[in-house]
């Protein structure tokens, strides 16, 4: 099995969480990644020009036990090589600048929300950023 680092941490609070809900039938549950008012897991898809600023909202965010939130965004790696800059990243609403050139690239954007619990549980959402003309 292979492990990212990165998101082992979140992987071993899920378990531990789940160990907890089969031992008790009740615990923590993962909280909900809302972006730009699109509920769901499928990645949302937005058109951008290169040069522009887009914006980012996960304020309608929720975690069901009513926990508060934490919010991370970050371009993923690996996908393209243009790169995007993400202000204010550690808000539920941010700006995307995107490169000047990115005419054949997608830019994957991934918002990251945690709960504040014992367990500190993630949501992500996906955001694919296509060029257009």
């Amino acid at each position: 099995m292979c492990i990212n680092r990165q998101f082992y941490p979140s992987q071993l609070n899920d378990f531990i969480a789940r160990i907890e809900w089969a031992e008790k039938g009740q615990g923590n549950r993962n909280p909900v990644a809302v972006v730009n008012g699109e509920n769901g897991t499928d990645a949302i898809v937005i058109m951008a020009k290169a040069g522009q600023t887009i914006s980012l909202d996960a304020s309608a965010s929720f975690d069901p036990d009513g926990d508060e939130l934490t919010f991370k965004w970050w371009q993923q790696d690996g996908i393209s090589q243009a790169k995007a800059t993400v202000s204010n990243a550690t808000s539920s609403t941010v700006k995307v600048d995107m490169p000047t050139t990115f005419a054949n690239d997608e830019i994957y954007i991934i918002c990251e929300v945690h709960d504040q619990s014992k367990y500190a549980l993630p949501a992500y959402r996906r955001v694919i950023i296509k060029p257009t003309e």
